[in-house]
This record gives structure tokens, sequence and C-alpha cells, in this order.
């Protein structure tokens, strides 16, 4: 979740001016809306974004997996999440601040062995596995959270609200942790066929502000650009993305998260 964002259907609308062979530029990819229809449509497009988990994110939308994939993520789901029923684990937590707000001492346990599980593989795993694996536990990290997006930026759940996967006992919460992860892999496992990029579309890392440092050289132009700009000094764009950066290794810190923030909106305007 990235606010605000704009829909697959605009952007699908907007390409019908976009032949097969032109080239669309998206200077601010965010969650690679732009990209992501593009590629559905057969038409190429480069995307810059200067946060590294959405690039990581866009480029994992614009892969395109083989028949394999699908049975490898399941495999891993069912073995990552029997290690995550482990109440006993110790494992690594992200150092993010207030962590008890998002989630209770049971949940979070569970969740570290579960992240844990990903991270640290027993037999080899292909990248893009582990990739769709960590989209897998992405889901489920933020559906267990205490938090509400009822308003146009998040807010932290009382504690009386209904907390979703959250049980009374350790073992039922990494239970029912655990077997959120499975049916979250599996459904990604069982939707990576449909309407697969057909363009070779890519997120750069880089910021916009100097787009020849970060577009690779071309022969041909850009036909298009078509982009929602950061709205500065009016909205955070890191905010919501903390919990997902901070899990997957993207941020360690708050100065960090800090710095990123005051760069994605293009500094002090």
């Amino acid at each position: 979740r990235l606010t605000p964002a704009y829909s697959l259907a605009l952007v699908r609308e907007l390409l019908k001016q976009c032949g097969p062979n032109e080239l669309v530029l998206e200077p601010f990819s965010g969650t690679g809306t732009t990209p992501l229809a593009c590629a559905s449509l057969g038409i190429r497009c480069h995307a810059v974004d200067i946060n590294p988990f959405l690039v990581w994110l866009g480029n994992l939308k614009l892969t395109r997996f083989d028949d394999g994939a699908a049975r490898a993520v399941k495999s891993a789901a069912a073995r990552i999440a029997d290690k995550a029923r482990d109440v006993d684990a110790q494992a690594w937590k992200p150092d993010l601040h207030q962590i008890e707000k998002w989630w209770d001492a049971p949940t979070l346990h569970a969740l570290a062995a579960l992240c844990d599980a990903i991270r640290n593989p027993t037999r080899d795993r292909a990248e893009s596995v582990s990739d769709l694996l960590r989209v897998a536990f992405c889901r489920v990290m933020i559906q267990s959270a205490n938090v509400s997006f009822g308003h146009q930026s998040m807010s932290f759940k009382k504690k009386d609200d209904d907390v979703g996967l959250v049980e009374e006992t350790p073992t039922r919460t990494a239970n029912c942790i655990a077997d959120a992860f499975v049916v979250a892999a599996n459904e990604i496992a069982d939707n990576m066929g449909i309407d697969p990029p057909t363009a070779d579309c890519c997120v750069f890392l880089g910021d916009s502000r100097n787009l020849p440092a970060v577009l690779p050289r071309i022969d041909d132009r850009y036909n298009a650009v078509i982009t929602s700009p950061p709205y500065p000094n009016r909205m955070s764009y890191i905010r919501e993305l903390r919990p997902y950066m901070y899990w997957l290794g993207y941020l360690s810190d708050g100065r960090a998260a800090g710095e990123l923030d005051w760069k994605a909106i293009g500094g002090t305007w």
C-alpha cells in the first residue's frame, strides 16, 4: 500500500495512444503501476524510483516466471511454515521504533521465525523463489499488524480492536501465522501465470532529478511519460512502507528512514 496510488485501468487507457514499438518513461515508479500496465500490454517502459524496496518490488512484478517457480514456492512455503511453528526458536527482529505497537510478543516471535526461515534456507533455492516468499511474508506481516488503513494515512488500532491473526497463546499464534503464510504463498503461486509481462520493462534505482545518471543510454526516444509526481512536504512516502523495509533489510534505523523520506519528496522546497 502506498498512498496515493492510481489504477492500472487509468494507465491502460492512456497507453491506447502508444504502439508496441514505443517506449514509456515513468520517473516516479512507486509500486510500479505504470511499468506493470505497460508490460501486460507489450509496451516497453523504463521506470525510476529512489526507494530500493519499491525498485525490488516493481522489478519482481515485471519478472517472467517459469512453471517450476510455482511448485518451488509451494514446496518451500510448507517447509518454512513448519519452522515458524516452533515457539522456542530465537530469531532476529528488526529495530523498528516501538515495534511492540505493531505486533504483540507472540505474533512478533512467530513473524521473526518465519522471516528467519526465508532468509536462511536449508536447501538450495532460486532467488526469484525467495523473492516470492518474501512477498507472502509481507502479506502476513501486515495482515497481523495492529494497524488500520481506514484513513488516508495509517493509524494504530486500539487494544480492544480486532487484531486479525493474533491468537491468545503463543502456540496458537505461531500456527495461525504459519497457516496464513502457506495460504498467501499458494495464492501467489497460483496467480503467477495470470496476465504475465509480455514486454521488457525495468525499474531503475536513482534520483529522478538527475535522470541521465540513472537511465541507460538508448538510441530511441521516450514516446510518453506517465507518472504521478510526489507531493512535496505533504505526505510521507516511507511511513507506511517502514515495516516492509525493516523486515526485508532495506532500513536499519530511523535516521536512514528520515533521510530517504526527505529525498523522496525532493527535499524541502
